[in-house]
């Protein structure tokens, strides 16, 4: 089966939950910026969790189905036709041989995830298909392109349990948990109190590579040489601006800013959503409860899809 891309949004690309294989060659992770709504799209549709989707970035686009495939729209909440008649978000729904499905964009959050049916037939460079536009690994999807995908019977339609429904829109300053980093105590006081009272704004410059703030007082440090370490998504660094950055799914792999802290990775889901203007506010916590809120949503995902995976 394939599904040919007529017209593509803005930023629509192939993204799984990450490359990890090529961080010493200096990849970054890439995948799905938003990955819990990402993995329920691979679930509505009867896929493994780590099976790519579409990133859908601020619109969807239009498509015309080659053959017969489980479909489902996850995240923001974009409209969505298929021969014209609407089909909600949050449900598998099945396309059939020159079905066509358009995808509108979206007026809340700002990514959505596209799952079909079957394995995908895509390059998977060092293991994962994630695109990666600054390192030439794959390239946005565009017109006349199609995405083909492994036949596989269809299932009984899906829908999200209401528990695992979270509104893109519903946590408005987003509360951003982190915990401190090697660099934290670096700061002065005044700095961390500013840092953990004081609401941030996203900026436009903000993108995959790390979403950028901007606050009333700026942060300022002790004052220290640092070399360059070892970051990962979710680090907050401090640039000399004393504004802070949250480094995302393509952030580098090495930087020489101070490290404040890691927000928690179910928070970045959250984050991804965005839209530049809105606030955020940051929350302290510790370790501990870093992992324990990781371990809280994989617990879902284990349930989920263990009971879920496709046979054969």
């Amino acid at each position: 089966m394939k599904l040919l891309t007529i017209k593509a949004g803005p930023l629509t690309t192939v993204q799984d939950q990450g490359r990890f294989a090529a961080a010493h060659l200096g990849f970054p992770p890439s995948g799905a910026m938003d990955q819990y709504h990402y993995r329920l799209a691979n679930w509505l549709v009867g896929n493994v969790a780590e099976e790519p989707c579409l990133e859908l970035t601020l619109s969807g686009g239009w498509w015309r189905a080659e053959g017969e495939v489980t479909a489902a729209l996850c995240g923001a909440p974009m409209a969505m036709e298929v021969n014209g008649h609407s089909q909600p978000l949050n449900t598998s729904f099945r396309l059939e041989s020159g079905d066509e499905l358009r995808i509108g964009p979206c007026h809340q959050g700002w990514r959505a995830y596209l799952a079909l049916g079957g394995a995908w037939d895509v390059p998977r460079p060092w293991g994962s298909a994630s695109v990666h536009l600054a390192s030439g690994v794959g390239e946005r999807l565009r017109a006349g392109e199609g995405i083909a995908v492994g036949s596989r019977p269809s299932g009984p339609p899906r829908t999200l349990p209401g528990h695992l429904l979270r509104r893109v829109e519903a946590q408005r300053p987003c509360i951003l948990r982190f915990a401190s980093g090697p660099e934290w105590h670096h700061l002065t006081l005044t700095s961390q109190r500013y840092f953990q009272q004081q609401a941030y704004t996203l900026l436009p410059q903000s993108d995959r590579m790390g979403a950028r703030f901007q606050a009333q007082e700026a942060l300022a440090t002790s004052g220290f040489e640092m070399l360059s370490s070892p970051v990962l998504p979710g680090i907050i660094q401090l640039p000399p601006s004393g504004q802070p950055i949250v480094l995302l799914r393509d952030a580098q792999t090495v930087g020489g800013y101070p490290r404040l802290g890691k927000v928690a990775e179910v928070d970045l889901n959250r984050l991804a959503q965005l839209r530049p203007g809105e606030e955020v506010r940051f929350l302290p916590i510790g370790w501990d409860e870093m992992a324990r809120l990781k371990g809280w949503e994989e617990r879902i995902f284990e349930a989920l899809f263990g009971l879920g995976r496709p046979k054969g």
